[in-house]
C-alpha cells in the first residue's frame, strides 16, 4: 500500500488547503490564546498600553471565538448524530470479523490491506467475482460470488457465517457501472447494476444484521456516489442505485436507533466523487485543484478511520496486571457505608463516555464501580486484564531495550516473567492505610477495621461502635452507619477539625437527565461549567490580598453553615479556628444532621491505649467498644507501593528519589534513567480543587492506543484528593516515535528533571501532604490544572533523548 506523505497523494487541492486552515483556526491552543487575549482586553490594566495595542480588538476576538466555538459545536454535533448520539466504540481488530465486497481491487483492496496492516490476525472475508492476484494471508478467505445473482449472494452470506462466525464489520464496496445511455440499456444491464450496487448490499445487511443487533455491536459501511445528487448523462442506472444506497442507509440508521435500540451498531455512507478504480481510470473535465481524482488508498484510509474511531495508534496488544480479583481500584476495595465520590459527577465521567443518568451530583461508590465496569466491558478491557497478579519488580534490560517484569500469580503462587517495550505504573497515590498510632489494637477483643478494608461480615447492629477520625470518610460513615446498621451507639473520636460545607445545589432530576441525554452539547456544557467553577477556586490558595479577602469571606460562610446545622455544644469541638483552604473541605453528606441523633457522641479527649474491651482516654476514662472503625487516612508519598523498579545502571526508583532528597518527577510522570517508563498520577499530580478521573480517563483512552507489548501495573488506586492531569496524553506525544516504530527508546535529561522538581518544591505552599522529616511536598500540584494541560500539550523536546 502506498503510504501517505505530508502532502495528499492527489497533489495540492482546494479541499486540502481548507482542511489545513480549519485545523489551524479551530485548534485548541489558538482558541485558548484567543481567550487569553480577550481576558487581557477585558482587563486592560494588566498590560502596558503599547503591548495592548498589538493585540486584536475586542470585537474581532469575540467574532473569532464565537465562530470557533460554533464550528466546534457543529462538528461535535455532526459526529454525534452520525454515531446515533452515543460514543463510538473502538473495535478490537483481533476480535472482529470483516466482510469486504469487491475486495480484490480498488477501494476494497485498500481496506483489506489496511485491516491486515493494523492486525495481521484479523479475520477477513473477501467477496468478489475476481480472484485476488496474490495471497493476503491465512486469516483472509476469498468467496467467489456474482453479487448480481440473488441466490449466490444469499449462499455466500450463509457460508461466511458458518465458516467464520457472525461478521461484525460489513463494507459494501463492490460496484458496477455500464456507462450507457438510457436508450441503450436493456433489462439485463439494469438488473445487474442494481443487483451489485443495491440489492446485494441489502441482502448481506439482512443476513448479518440480526447478530449485530443482538450484541449491540457492529459497523456497516456503504459506498455511495456524488452521482446520487448530481447524476451525469450515461449513468442513470448507476446514479439510481447509489441514491437508493443512501436512502437505505438513512432508513437503517433510524431503525437501529429507534426500533432496535442498537445504538452501538453504526452505519456509515461514503459519498465519493471520481476515484481511480477499475470503474473509472480516466481524467475528469474539472481542474484537479477544485475536484481532484482521488487515490483508492486515500479513500481506504478514510473508510478505515471511520471504522476505527477512538484510537490514537490503532494497537490492541496490551496487558493490565491487577493485584485484586476485580477491576475498579478504589471503588472495588472501598465498601464502607455511605462511600461516595466527593467530586462532582460531570468531572468523574470520562470525556468520551460521559454519563447523563447519574443518580446524584456526588454518586455512590457502587454506581461509579458499575460505570467503570460498563466502560471496561464496552472497550473489551476485561479480556486484557490479569487479575490476582502482583508485579513484584520491573527491571530495564539494556541489551534488549525492554522492561522485564517479575509477576506473582497470587492464586497459584507461581512466579513468571513478562517483557514489554513501554511500561506505565498506575499504582495510585493513597494506597497504604495508616496504622493506628495508639498502642494495644492487637489486644482488642471486638472487631476492628480500617475504612479501606471494610469487613462486611461484621454486624454493627446493636453494637457500640467507635469511629476514629473525622475527615471526608468518617463524615460519610457516621450518618450511613446509623441508617443502615442501627448500632446501639456511635462514638466519634475527633482528632482534628474540618470545614463542612453545603453540597452544591445541582440535582440530577428527570428533567436534567432528559436534557443531558437528548440535547446536543448539554453534557459537555455542564462538564465545562463545573470544571471552570473548580478552576476559579484555585487562586483561593494564594496569599494575595484578593485571595485573603475571598478566603475570609468563604470562611465566615462555612462557619455560619456549621453553626446552623451542628449542635451548639459541639461548636468548639468541630468548627475550625483556621481559615478555609488549609485542609480539604467536606461537602456535607448528612453528617451535621446526624450529630443530633442521641446515639451519636463526639469525643475530643485523646485516645492513649486500646484495651480488650475498649479505648482508654487521656483522663483515664475507658470508652467501651464492640467495633472500632479506623478512618484515619493513608500513608502518603508511596507511588509504586511494593513494586521495585530498577532502571539503567541498576539504580532503583527509591535510590533515585533518595538522591533528590524527596519524591518527585518531571511533569509529574517521568524519571531520568528509566527509559520508556511513565507514572500515572505520579508525584505532585494532585490538587484539592478538581478531579482525578480526568487523569484516569487518559489511562482508559490509552488502552486503545499502545503498541506491542504494553504493560500496566494497576494495583488499586485510592483517590482521596482529585486532580486533572494530562500525563498519559503527554506520554503519548513523547512516545510517538516508538509507537510508530521509528525509534526504540525515549530518555529524559537528568538536568531537566532536577530543574523541574526544584521549581516545583519552591512553588509549593507546604501546608498539605507533607513528610514530617524533611517537609518535602510530593502530593500537591502548585499551579492550575489548565497550566498542566497546556504544558502537557507541548513537550519540551530539548529535554528528551530519543534513540
Amino acid at each position: 500500500m502506498k503510504r501517505r506523505a505530508f502532502l495528499p497523494r492527489e497533489g495540492i487541492h482546494l479541499a486540502f488547503l481548507l482542511s489545513c486552515l480549519e485545523r489551524c483556526m479551530l485548534s485548541t491552543p489558538l482558541i485558548v490564546l484567543g481567550l487569553a487575549c480577550l481576558c487581557v482586553r477585558l482587563a486592560p490594566n494588566t498590560l502596558p498600553s503599547t503591548a495592548l495595542d498589538r493585540l486584536p480588538s475586542r470585537r474581532s476576538l469575540l467574532c473569532y471565538l464565537g465562530l470557533a466555538v460554533f464550528a466546534r459545536i457543529q462538528k461535535a454535533c455532526s459526529r454525534a448524530a452520525i454515531n446515533n448520539w452515543v460514543s463510538p466504540k473502538p473495535l478490537d481488530l483481533d476480535q472482529e470479523i470483516f466482510v469486504v465486497t469487491g475486495g480484490t481491487t480498488g477501494i476494497g483492496r485498500s481496506c483489506v490491506e489496511l485491516i491486515l496492516d493494523r492486525s495481521p490476525q484479523a479475520r477477513v472475508a473477501i467477496v468478489d467475482i475476481v480472484q485476488p492476484e496474490r495471497s493476503l494471508g491465512k486469516a483472509v478467505r476469498f468467496y467467489k460470488c456474482d453479487l448480481s445473482d440473488r441466490e449466490q449472494t444469499e449462499l455466500v452470506a450463509k457460508r461466511i457465517k458458518e465458516e467464520l462466525g457472525d461478521p461484525t464489520v460489513l463494507i459494501n464496496n463492490a460496484g458496477l457501472s455500464r456507462g450507457k445511455y438510457m436508450s441503450e440499456l436493456d433489462w439485463q444491464n439494469v438488473t445487474a447494476t442494481l443487483g451489485v450496487n443495491l440489492i446485494a448490499p441489502f441482502l448481506l445487511i439482512r443476513a448479518f444484521l440480526p447478530a449485530m443487533i443482538a450484541r449491540n455491536h457492529g459497523h456497516i459501511v456503504n459506498i455511495a456516489s456524488l452521482s446520487a445528487f448530481a447524476p451525469p448523462a450515461g449513468l442513470a442506472d448507476y446514479a439510481a442505485s447509489k441514491a437508493g444506497m443512501l436512502a437505505m442507509t438513512e432508513s437503517l440508521r433510524l431503525e437501529l436507533r429507534h426500533t432496535h435500540k442498537a445504538t452501538s451498531v453504526r452505519v456509515s455512507a461514503f459519498v465519493l466523487s471520481f476515484v481511480k478504480t477499475p470503474l473509472f481510470k480516466g481524467e475528469t473535465k474539472q481542474p484537479n485543484f477544485l475536484a481532484p481524482l482521488l487515490d483508492v488508498d486515500t479513500v481506504g484510509e478514510e473508510i478505515f478511520g471511520a471504522i476505527e474511531q477512538g484510537r490514537w495508534y490503532n494497537e490492541t496488544d496490551i496487558v493490565f496486571f491487577e493485584r485484586q480479583t476485580s477491576a475498579g481500584g478504589t471503588w472495588w476495595i472501598n465498601t464502607y457505608p455511605g462511600i461516595a465520590c466527593d467530586v462532582p459527577a460531570p468531572l468523574y465521567s470520562l470525556s468520551f463516555e460521559q454519563r447523563a443518568n447519574w443518580t446524584s451530583l456526588f454518586p455512590p461508590g457502587s454506581e461509579i464501580k458499575q460505570y467503570l465496569d460498563d466502560v471496561a466491558g464496552k472497550y473489551n478491557l476485561h479480556s486484557k486484564m490479569r487479575f490476582s497478579s502482583d508485579v513484584q519488580s520491573s527491571t530495564w534490560d539494556p541489551d534488549r531495550q525492554l522492561w522485564v517484569l517479575t509477576v506473582l500469580d497470587m492464586e497459584t503462587k507461581r512466579t513468571y516473567y513478562h517483557t514489554t517495550k513501554i511500561l506505565f505504573a498506575s499504582c495510585g497515590q493513597l494506597i497504604r492505610p495508616n496504622e493506628l498510632d495508639v498502642p494495644g489494637l492487637e489486644t482488642f477483643q471486638g472487631a476492628s477495621m480500617h475504612s479501606a478494608r471494610w469487613r462486611k461480615e461484621v454486624d454493627c447492629t446493636g453494637k457500640k461502635v467507635v469511629v476514629i477520625g473525622n475527615g471526608c470518610t468518617a463524615a460519610q460513615i457516621v450518618p450511613n452507619l446509623l441508617k443502615d446498621a442501627q448500632p446501639a451507639s456511635v462514638t466519634q473520636l475527633v482528632r482534628s477539625q474540618h470545614y463542612v460545607l453545603p453540597a452544591p445545589r445541582i440535582s440530577y432530576t428527570d428533567s436534567l437527565r432528559w436534557i443531558l441525554t437528548y440535547i446536543p452539547g448539554a453534557l459537555w456544557l455542564l462538564r465545562i461549567v463545573v470544571f471552570f467553577g473548580a478552576e476559579l477556586s484555585f487562586p483561593f490558595f494564594y496569599t494575595t490580598p484578593l485571595a485573603n479577602w475571598y478566603r475570609r469571606r468563604a470562611t465566615r460562610r462555612a462557619k455560619a453553615y456549621m453553626r446552623s446545622k451542628c449542635p451548639a455544644d459541639l461548636h468548639d469541638a468541630l468548627i475550625p479556628d483556621f481559615e478555609l483552604g488549609c485542609k480539604r473541605r467536606i461537602f456535607d453528606p448528612g453528617y451535621l444532621d446526624s450529630l443530633h441523633d442521641p446515639r451519636v457522641h463526639i469525643e475530643t479527649r485523646k485516645a492513649t491505649q486500646v484495651l480488650p474491651q475498649g479505648i482508654r482516654l487521656s483522663d483515664g476514662a475507658v470508652l467501651e467498644a464492640d467495633v472500632i472503625v479506623l478512618a484515619n487516612g493513608f500513608k502518603t508519598n508511596y507511588f509504586l507501593d511494593r513494586m521495585q523498579v530498577t532502571g539503567e545502571n541498576g539504580k532503583t526508583v527509591a535510590e533515585h528519589w533518595d538522591e533528590f532528597g524527596g519524591v518527585g518527577a518531571y511533569n509529574c510522570s517521568v524519571l531520568s534513567g528509566f527509559p520508556n517508563f511513565f507514572l500515572i498520577l505520579g508525584p505532585n499530580a494532585a490538587t484539592g480543587h478538581t478531579s482525578a478521573i480526568m487523569a484516569s480517563e487518559k489511562l482508559v483512552t490509552l488502552t486503545n492506543a499502545l503498541p506491542t507489548p504494553m504493560i500496566f501495573e494497576t494495583t488499586p488506586i485510592i483517590f482521596e484528593t482529585d486532580t486533572w492531569a494530562s500525563s498519559v496524553n503527554y506520554a503519548l506525544r513523547v512516545l510517538k516515535p516508538i509507537l510508530t516504530g521509528e525509534r526504540n527508546t525515549v530518555r529524559l535529561d537528568p538536568r531537566a528533571e532536577r530543574t523541574y522538581v526544584a521549581r516545583m518544591q519552591q512553588s509549593l505552599a507546604k501546608r498539605w501532604y507533607v513528610r514530617s522529616d524533611n517537609k518535602w511536598n510530593a502530593m500537591s500540584y502548585p499551579w492550575t490544572q489548565a497550566h498542566y494541560w497546556w504544558r502537557s500539550l507541548f513537550p519540551t523536546w530539548q529535554d528528551w533523548h530519543i534513540q
